[in-house]
């Protein structure tokens, strides 16, 4: 894989995604690879060998594994007491998701009964639109109660903890010579933004 930093490459002048670009070079008799910024509109159009990207990203990840071996003890325990935290605070919110459910079909049955009476004309028109008004403002109020809900579980997913601890191990174990590999750089990065102006050695950014 060439582009082991798919997707997180970013312009930090115009914030743009950067593009991969392999590039004969005859003169040294090699394919060079880059990353850069093609937005026309873009007044700095950012750009990065890869070698150099890798050289830096390289350097803080040895920092990261460093750290790690450092303290992998105190991260154990803190992550294995994470883990529990959130899968009780996981189970106190699914109780939470179970009861707007509720609540939200309880709404949908009162709907349902308002139809129903209309459709037997047993309701007037502007009785009909004031419970149909009260119905799409309360239903808004348990759909908006229910999505947040929903965000606060995804978050606080013990899976979550189990996904750092197996990344902290996996950075502890693996060899300075493998850390750059694409799947592990896609767990532990989120984004890079490239300015290059602000690199050392930017100059020879072709090299």
């Amino acid at each position: 894989e060439d582009n082991i930093f798919k997707g997180l490459l970013f312009c930090q002048e115009c914030g743009k995604g950067l593009r991969f670009e392999r590039r004969k070079n005859a003169k040294k008799n090699r394919t060079d690879c880059r990353y850069y910024c093609n937005n026309k509109n873009c007044t700095h159009s950012n750009s990065i060998s890869k070698n150099l990207l890798e050289k830096l990203v390289l350097k803080e990840i040895e920092f990261l594994k460093d750290a790690i071996l450092a303290h992998q003890d105190v991260l154990s325990k803190y992550l294995n007491q994470e883990k529990l935290t959130l899968g009780n605070q996981t189970a106190d919110v699914r109780r939470a998701i179970a009861k707007a459910k509720k609540n939200s079909e309880k709404i949908n049955e009162k709907m349902v009964f308002i139809i129903e009476k209309r459709a037997e004309r047993m309701l007037p028109d502007s009785t009909f639109y004031t419970l149909m008004n009260a119905y799409r403002k309360e239903k808004s109020v348990f759909d908006d109660e229910l999505a947040k809900l929903r965000a606060i579980e995804e978050e606080n997913n013990p899976k979550n903890v189990q996904e750092a601890t197996d990344i902290i191990q996996r950075l502890a174990e693996v060899q300075l010579s493998a850390l750059l590999q694409y799947d592990l750089l896609q767990k532990i990065i989120r984004k890079i933004y490239v300015n290059c102006q602000s690199i050392a050695g930017s100059k020879h950014n072709r090299d």
